[in-house]
């Protein structure tokens, strides 16, 4: 049986949750006495609610809390980090652009080899992308060689494949 003793032991937090499952209305902005009178009116629909136990408010509190996201600290005075990375993305772009992909000869065989070091090295990159202080700046910095750079990112798979129909044709 509900009583005022065990409705009271519960938190506002958790009465209402139980109001909102029965179609009561209008209890958001009242207290806990008033919670507890509402309830009080209905009780048939409440039955099921116990005494809360000072065990299950241990539990509660007891419960580790979540561990925050620790923010990276980069300092600012890491110039060498765009030079570096600026002539990185030279070489990759230089190294898998279109008219390099056409000189290869790619088949089955050789085509894991040339295309794992393009998938690592642009991994590596994308990080070093990650970890500059400001890469919206390095990016308008190095407005063409960014554009060739992602030009060659969203269109290598489809050019290598290009490339391996080709060769298969002038062997027919």
């Amino acid at each position: 049986m509900v009583s005022k003793e065990i409705l009271n032991s519960h938190s506002v937090g958790t009465l209402k949750k139980e109001i909102s499952k029965t179609n009561i209305k209008g209890y958001s902005k009242m207290k806990k006495a008033e919670i507890v009178e509402l309830m009080m009116k209905s009780k048939e629909k409440f039955m099921h609610i116990e005494m809360k136990t000072k065990r299950q408010m241990k539990k509660k509190k007891e419960e580790p809390k979540k561990e925050r996201k620790k923010i990276k600290l980069v300092s600012f005075d890491k110039k060498e980090e765009p030079k570096k990375l600026t002539e990185r993305i030279k070489e990759f772009n230089k190294k898998y652009n279109a008219n390099e992909i056409k000189k290869q000869k790619l088949d089955k065989s050789n085509l894991k080899k040339y295309t794992d070091p393009y998938f690592k090295e642009l991994e590596e990159i994308e990080k070093m992308l990650s970890d500059i202080d400001d890469n919206v700046k390095f990016i308008k910095d190095n407005k063409e060689l960014s554009s060739t750079f992602t030009d060659i990112k969203k269109n290598f798979v489809r050019r290598v494949k290009s490339n391996m129909k080709k060769q298969k044709a002038n062997k027919k």
